[in-house]
């Protein structure tokens, strides 16, 4: 996951809501991204049953509403999962 900003970004703070999710499939599918805090709450769903081609992704994620803290960002894809932990940190 490597943190992201659009062109008209101007302090470090907008950067630090939003993250790249990058991830490949080698077929056609339908995918779902959920974040989960420490305790296995769901606390955000970035997607639901989305349909991707084959190849490379990447998907924004606005974490703007999400406090510092530790969360569990987890892609569910062709019957398998992928998870990721994120680090939120602002001050």
């Amino acid at each position: 996951m490597d943190y992201t900003a659009n062109s008209n970004t101007t302090s470090l703070e907008k950067v630090l809501f939003y993250f790249n999710y990058y991830f490949s499939n080698k077929s056609a599918s339908i995918g779902s991204l959920q974040i989960y805090n420490t305790t296995g709450n769901l606390v955000k769903s970035v997607f639901n049953n989305k349909r991707f081609g084959v190849g490379k992704h990447v998907e924004v994620i606005n974490t703007a509403e999400l406090s510092n803290g530790i969360y569990m960002a987890t892609l569910f894809l062709n019957g398998k999962s992928q998870t990721k932990k994120i680090i939120i940190s602002r001050k």
